[in-house]
């Protein structure tokens, strides 16, 4: 069905080296670095000032290959044994462009959009020291730009990293890295230091994205949820996936950081101050996307034209649900059971606000962009057209 559309795949993912925050990072942070040391146990892990990360624990130099973790759960609600396939993280496929760009050929992949593994856990874990996280996030796009660029050959789109633990700091990232030909730009999921990313404390950073006119990525990332939630409720908040309880897959993890993310923006009215602004939610799933439209305008009956409803960044204008379809881009595909149904997700938002992301090369993907074809069962060619290739290539000026 969608053999002969070129596609344009908005998540795709390299493996970070270990120098990749230190290599260009300004000498003065050295002795508050994100790194890679040895720990207690003798196994290599990210440390920053010290302190080993939870999330993304261990740097990916050994990790299960794509497809596996499908393959592993489906064995497991079978009551199979399964040993997950692993792979060399470390691999030219996982750590070269030019070896990317001849793999995106076989696939008939004719661009994409390129995101952190292990980096995806970073900022949130780095909030004690705001000066030092922002200078490790700036370090890491430097690695970014040498090692994949922002625009390489009009084909691989790093989306450069900014957080906003600094306004300064990031406003400053933000016009270096557009400088350097970024057309992308990712923020993580979650409050900054208190405050909704829409606070108009940030509005400097939000006005020059708009000027710029690059979109926005909201990938699934490290939130601060891990620790927050998981102490509110008693969990281990310094655990890694591995460990993760079922509670926390359920609180902390992908559907509660984004749906709450996305309801700041519309309710502290991002989207009424800054109406040309495009954001993309990539790798969260989809089977949300409904509940929190419905959420969002049952919310808001509440407040419309009450005098005494607090509004963070002035009251909103029209249904919430209508202002989440004006600028959000749904990238729905994430492991069964997250994804939720891309006709349906079609339906509520219509076709041209819905991109496909393969994941490759993570294990909750499939073995290749092309193996999607029972999750696009059901999507007209046209609309294919659009989600495959057509929505992101206007997101990123091609075509």
């Amino acid at each position: 069905m969608h053999e002969s559309i070129r596609i344009i795949d908005v998540d795709q993912h390299y493996y970070e080296p270990v120098d990749c925050c230190t290599r260009h990072l300004d000498p003065k942070f050295r002795d508050h670095a994100l790194r890679v040391e040895i720990g207690d146990d003798g196994v290599p892990e990210w440390r920053f000032g010290g302190r080993s990360l939870d999330l993304e624990r261990t740097p990916r130099h050994v990790t299960i290959g794509p497809g596996e973790l499908e393959r592993t759960l489906s064995a497991r609600d079978a009551g199979r044994e399964y040993a997950p396939v692993l792979i060399d993280g470390t691999a030219p496929e996982y750590t070269d462009r030019d070896v990317r760009l001849k793999l995106m050929d076989e696939w008939g992949v004719d661009a994409t959009v390129m995101f952190p593994s292990s980096g995806l856990g970073f900022d949130a874990q780095m909030t004690d020291r705001p000066d030092a996280a922002c200078a490790a996030v700036s370090a890491f796009n430097r690695w970014i730009e040498e090692d994949w660029g922002f625009a390489y050959r009009n084909r691989i789109f790093s989306a450069a990293f900014i957080s906003l633990q600094s306004l300064p700091l990031a406003i400053a990232e933000l016009e270096r890295v557009l400088a350097q030909g970024a057309r992308i730009v990712q923020v993580r999921l979650g409050p900054v230091g208190g405050r909704s990313p829409a606070h108009p404390d940030f509005d400097p950073f939000w006005a020059r994205v708009e000027e710029a006119g690059v979109p926005v990525a909201l990938h699934i990332t490290a939130s601060g949820y891990e620790q927050a939630i998981s102490k509110l409720w008693g969990e281990n908040p310094r655990n890694d996936h591995a460990e993760r309880s079922a509670f926390q897959w359920y609180s902390v993890f992908a559907t509660r950081p984004a749906m709450d993310t996305f309801a700041a923006l519309i309710f502290h009215n991002l989207f009424g101050r800054f109406p040309r602004l495009k954001v993309l939610s990539v790798e969260n799933g989809s089977r949300w996307v409904g509940t929190l439209l419905q959420e969002l305008d049952a919310a808001y009956r509440f407040v419309a034209g009450s005098p005494s409803a607090d509004w963070i960044g002035g009251p909103i204008e029209g249904r919430p649900s209508e202002i989440f379809k004006r600028h959000v881009w749904v990238a729905p595909f994430l492991d069964t059971g997250h994804e939720g149904s891309v006709p349906e997700l079609v339906e509520l938002l219509g076709a041209d606000h819905v991109l496909f992301g393969s994941d490759w090369p993570h294990g909750e993907g499939r073995d290749t962009p092309r193996h999607f074809d029972e999750e696009l069962r059901g999507v007209g060619q046209r609309d294919l057209q659009k989600i495959l290739r057509s929505n992101t290539a206007a997101l990123l000026g091609l075509d």
